[in-house]
């Protein structure tokens, strides 16, 4: 993994339409900067440069290679294991369960030099690293099926699964005053449970695949389902509950006139419609493959989140929620 800044030429006046200056994403003058190059051709308005430490990931050995992606990251400024509580720990997210397993990156770290096998540009090796083996890991087994009846009844029929889910994005934080109206309504174990963490966790969002291709109406294809999780904001960060899987809903028509990705995008957006997921012979009214790329909170509105996603592979798409229907979602019946 490697850390990137983004430097935009203003030719025209509008880059702080496109990200303000003051982003951590825009490169600094005293960054130690090497440039990107360009995969197809260059671009005269946008250039990408690395910056900072290498991270070099061992990922899980299968009899399919080494795996290692989909990491999230994401920051808890709390600890219970004698550590100071103000500092803020920055935290990567390897899996999101079966066990969740995260690496501490706020840690004072040894450096290594980067191995010979690894590819990229000779300027990149020159770099030092950081071997993820060296990090401080920390592990929760808890793995709690679906609260909700219909989710967790729904999850037992998808056998042809992943069991073990990935990351997608990680992570919101929610407190009571998101949905201290409907608490009273929750089931008794749900309060329980949240009494223990002082009603205050975070919330990221997980994704399964099917093993194998799927049989549908257009020839066998891969499927996508994402899960909502709620985790502990105190070391070692358990799981306390999740949701069954589920899909977005593609965009009503109202809302895809709205869209405006590029001049032919609403036409693209149309035509990913026609993809739609097909489970055991019945028809559902999203696409087949959607991942989640991110969640975080609304900028204008704590009470809300924006979650951004692609839509089988083609557009992207943003959607919008209150999380005290996340809360909703994942600890009602």
């Amino acid at each position: 993994m490697i850390s990137i800044c983004i430097q935009i030429i203003d030719k025209d006046g509008l880059s702080s339409d496109l990200i303000p200056e003051s982003s951590p994403a825009i490169c600094k003058p005293n960054d130690n900067l090497e440039e990107i190059p360009a995969l197809y051709r260059s671009n005269d308005r946008l250039k990408l440069y690395v910056t900072g430490d290498i991270i070099h990931v061992q990922g899980t050995v299968t009899p399919k290679g080494v795996i290692g992606k989909n990491f999230q990251y994401f920051v808890s400024s709390t600890s219970d294991r004698g550590r100071d509580k103000s500092r803020m720990n920055v935290l990567m997210e390897f899996y999101p369960a079966m066990p969740r397993q995260l690496y501490d990156l706020g840690q004072e770290i040894a450096k290594v030099n980067l191995p010979h096998n690894v590819p990229g540009d000779h300027k990149l090796k020159q770099k030092t690293v950081v071997d993820i083996q060296k990090l401080r890991d920390i592990e929760s087994n808890q793995h709690p099926d679906p609260i909700n009846k219909v989710s967790k009844s729904l999850d037992g029929t998808l056998k042809s699964f992943i069991k073990r889910d990935r990351g997608s994005a990680c992570c919101v934080l929610i407190t009571k005053s998101h949905y201290q109206d409907i608490l009273p309504s929750l089931p008794a174990s749900s309060i329980s449970m949240l009494k223990q963490v002082n009603y205050t966790f975070q919330v990221g969002i997980s994704h399964s695949k099917s093993r194998n291709k799927m049989p549908s109406s257009q020839g066998d294809r891969y499927n996508y389902l994402s899960r909502l999780y709620a985790v502990s904001t105190v070391e070692p960060y358990k799981v306390l509950a999740r949701s069954g899987l589920f899909c977005f809903d593609f965009p009503n028509e109202k809302e895809t006139a709205r869209i405006s990705f590029s001049s032919v995008g609403n036409e693209y957006t149309k035509l990913t419609q026609q993809k739609k997921l097909e489970l055991y012979g019945k028809t559902y009214n999203c696409p087949n493959i959607h991942f989640i790329d991110s969640i975080i909170d609304k900028a204008t509105d704590d009470t809300r989140v924006v979650v951004s996603l692609g839509v089988n592979d083609c557009v992207p798409l943003f959607v919008e929620m209150s999380k005290r229907d996340i809360v909703i979602h994942i600890f009602s019946r």
